[in-house]
């Protein structure tokens, strides 16, 4: 999870699940958080499928102890990692 190219937080294990549609549903554990830039925005989620990185812009992660959920809306821009 980024601001910029200021890194708010790195993730551990995550999983997906699909909502509804294009939505979707992030839980992941927090492997390191900034208490600083997981504050700001805009934040951007890039997840690392193989040799993609699919990335959502302005998401909101909401914290519990060492676990993020994140819900994201819409498709991804998926770039090459």
């Amino acid at each position: 999870i980024r601001v910029g190219y200021q890194v708010a937080a790195t993730l551990g294990k995550w999983e997906l699940t699909p909502r509804h549609g294009d939505a979707m549903s992030l839980t992941a554990d927090v492997a390191t958080v900034d208490e600083y830039w997981i504050e700001q925005e805009p934040l951007r989620l890039a997840l690392q499928f193989g040799r993609t990185r699919w990335v959502w812009t302005d998401v909101v992660p909401v914290r519990d102890g060492r676990t993020i959920h994140i819900n994201v809306d819409g498709k991804p821009r998926i770039e090459a990692a």
